[in-house]
């Protein structure tokens, strides 16, 4: 058995606005696209990939 743990930097969700976040700096930072780390996560479950 495989578990694939799934451990994004921060990610341009809606997170950061209801948290009122934006003005920190990782709020207002670089954010990874949250389609592309679920296709990247969801590639290396299949792999059967640790994380």
């Amino acid at each position: 058995m495989t578990v694939t743990s799934l451990m994004p930097g921060p990610t341009d969700t809606e997170f950061f606005t209801r948290a009122e976040m934006e003005d920190t700096r990782v709020g207002s930072g670089r954010k990874d696209d949250p389609r592309t780390v679920a296709e990247q996560g969801f590639a290396a479950m299949l792999r059967g990939a640790r994380r």
